[in-house]
């Protein structure tokens, strides 16, 4: 499957093994192959932005989007009732529900402690000097 062998490329551990693995990509499909490889080429530099980070920063960075997750409650809230008597009962309706999902914007990232290990390697005093040892 093409997405399966895409994946080989965007979760390697260094962006020389995702030119290698893509070389792969290109060589196992052929023309359509070539032709996927040509766009990931020419947006090279923005696909592998996060492959100076390790893993369990850049696995964060993939899966949590607090934006989608703001944009997906206030998109159930607005969809299931089709009008408001006043914009102000939209803004408190929309301030309820927000804040009804506070608990859920409070939890933390799947594996902390490595990814805090992480960015102290990565960014030394800067970041450690925020981190309440």
């Amino acid at each position: 499957m093409i997405c399966a062998d895409l994946r080989t490329v965007y979760s390697s551990a260094t962006e020389s093994q995702a030119g290698q693995a893509l070389e792969s990509f290109k060589i196992k499909w052929g023309k359509e192959g070539e032709r996927i490889a040509k766009l990931w080429e020419n947006d090279w530099s923005e696909l592998m932005a996060f492959m100076e980070f390790g893993t369990h920063i850049r696995r964060m960075i993939y899966t949590t989007n607090p934006v989608e997750a703001v944009h997906r409650i206030i998109r159930k809230v607005t969809k299931s009732k089709g009008a408001w008597i006043s914009e102000k009962s939209l803004i408190k309706q929309l301030y309820l529900t927000l804040m009804n999902q506070q608990k859920s914007w409070n939890r933390k990232a799947f594996h902390w402690k490595a990814i805090q290990l992480e960015l102290l390697d990565k960014f030394g005093e800067r970041y450690g000097r925020w981190v309440s040892q």
